[in-house]
């Protein structure tokens, strides 16, 4: 999966606020090195494929918005199932990247290297995770405590639940009591890759 873009380096700072204030198509290579202390060629070329990858230009080397250091973009995969509907966020490109305030979300103290956020579907997990609730998902592959909230894979769905141990046998709980536990059988294919960690996230 892709993960969180590290932000941008200050020598891409400085490439940036040249393309705000100056137009690339009126100043060479030379002019760019000058002005930025970029000190190789590919170098600018790099930094540019960057900016534009990470949204902040226009493959034409227009602006589309300045670095905020208390904003960060994460990717945004699909549907996580709060039930047995199919659904694959595994293995795919992010349908989109989504731009998060730090300090909106409480997420200041946070290393986002492994993070996206996905959205979750159906009841099974209400009231605490509803449908269309925005979810901050940290790989994690592995077991904690039931404490946790877990996005796992069982038989190539994504799913959210609990996760209880109990007799050698491993259980999928959910916390709507309409919707029963479910035991992951031997020849289930079961991975626990990612933790719930954030719900609400305000994008």
């Amino acid at each position: 999966m892709i993960f969180y873009n590290k932000p941008i380096d200050d020598l891409s700072k400085e490439l940036l606020k040249l393309i705000k204030n100056r137009s690339l198509e009126w100043l060479t290579i030379k002019e760019i090195q000058d002005e930025t202390w970029i000190d190789h060629p590919q170098k600018i070329y790099n930094r540019l494929d960057r900016l534009i990858k990470s949204w902040f230009i226009t493959e034409d080397y227009e602006v589309l918005k300045m670095p905020d250091e208390n904003k960060i973009f994460l990717p945004f995969y699909w549907w996580a199932q709060c039930w047995n509907d199919w659904a694959k966020i595994f293995d795919e490109y992010p349908r989109d990247r989504i731009e998060i305030d730090l300090d909106e979300n409480n997420l200041k103290e946070k290393s986002y290297k492994n993070y996206f956020i996905t959205r979750a579907k159906w009841k099974s997990m209400e009231p605490i995770i509803k449908t269309w609730e925005n979810l901050l998902i940290e790989f994690y592959p592995e077991f904690i405590s039931e404490w946790y909230k877990y996005l796992i894979k069982h038989n190539d769905k994504a799913k959210i639940k609990k996760i209880k141990k109990s007799n050698y046998k491993i259980y999928l709980y959910s916390l709507n009591p309409d919707y029963p536990d479910l035991e992951v059988k031997k020849e289930d294919d079961f991975e626990i890759i990612w933790i719930v960690k954030e719900i609400w996230i305000k994008m």
